[in-house]
């Protein structure tokens, strides 16, 4: 019999066509491969995002920081004006991460690579493999490059030639985000208007942290603000007394040396009455009888 099936248009060959019952693609897909340089670890995609810029309004002006920053500085909001447990969290993140609510200095963060290649460079004896193989005209032109860029060459804004020792030999990649404690300080030292006794006044969000707190001790809002602001008075040593001025006693060698004495009570009813009543004064009874006395003899 004469065979008619012809190949064409929605008939493909007897001969290459799909088996019934057998899989076309007996492997299965193939997984699926990422792009170079993405990260697979949550702890590195989670870095990744933090550092990802995002815009936000504030003070009716849009500002654009990182992720980071923005979940910081809704944290502290919610303290200021959340309820005391918020209040509680923020401060247990900054305990957490160590930050020195007492110190007002201003720092700035260093590539610790390139602060050690510095120090190689001025050490005559280094045998670093920073420094090794430099010539001696190559490390005048890194110093000078240096000492004419300091603060952008140790932050990491310059950008390094492409014969620089650093960039020669492979290294680590280094994290150029911003550490929490750092954007939790600088949180804390932007200003914001409140009101208060009627008035608007500036302040830092670190008074507004603590006059919040305050208040919410004193008004007995649970324990929950008590017993932080006990937390932080033994933590930071929170406390009216100056330490620029000693208190001397009064039976001290040293007051009796410059002559101090004990200051008399100011003369008051009490005081007057005591005196009368132990013969101290001319108005008592007893006193007066004996001036009399002494008259009539």
């Amino acid at each position: 019999m004469k065979n008619d099936y012809k190949v064409g248009y929605c008939k493909p060959p007897e001969g290459t066509g799909f088996v019934k019952g057998k899989s076309g693609n007996p492997n299965g897909r193939p997984p699926r491969c990422l792009p170079a340089g993405r990260p697979v670890r949550f702890g590195d995609i989670l870095m990744k995002e933090l550092d990802a810029p995002i815009t936000v309004m504030e003070g009716g002006r849009s500002r654009k920081i990182s992720k980071q920053r923005a979940l910081i500085k809704e944290a502290v909001n919610r303290a200021i004006n959340g309820s005391t447990r918020d209040l509680a969290n923020l401060f247990r993140l900054i305990r957490k991460h160590r930050v020195n609510l007492n110190d007002d200095c201003d720092s700035i963060n260093i590539v610790a690579e390139r602060l050690d290649f510095v120090q190689e460079l001025w050490n005559e004896s280094s045998t670093s493999w920073m420094v090794s193989g430099l010539s001696i005209e190559q490390k005048v032109k890194f110093m000078e490059e240096f000492l004419e860029h300091g603060v952008a060459y140790l932050t990491g804004k310059l950008r390094l030639a492409a014969d620089h020792p650093l960039n020669i030999r492979p290294r680590a990649k280094m994290r150029p985000s911003t550490a929490i404690a750092d954007d939790l300080l600088f949180e804390l030292r932007e200003t914001i208007t409140i009101t208060e006794g009627g008035k608007k006044s500036t302040v830092t969000k670190l008074e507004a942290l603590v006059k919040r707190l305050l208040n919410d001790a004193i008004l007995g809002n649970g324990n929950t603000a008590f017993s932080l602001l006990l937390e932080l008075y033994n933590q930071y040593g929170w406390d009216k007394e100056d330490n620029s001025v000693y208190k001397l006693a009064i039976d001290s060698k040293l007051a009796e040396f410059i002559g101090l004495k004990r200051r008399g009570r100011a003369g008051s009813r009490r005081s007057g009455r005591s005196k009368r009543l132990s013969g101290d004064s001319g108005q008592d009874g007893r006193a007066g009888g004996a001036i009399v006395a002494s008259a009539d003899s």
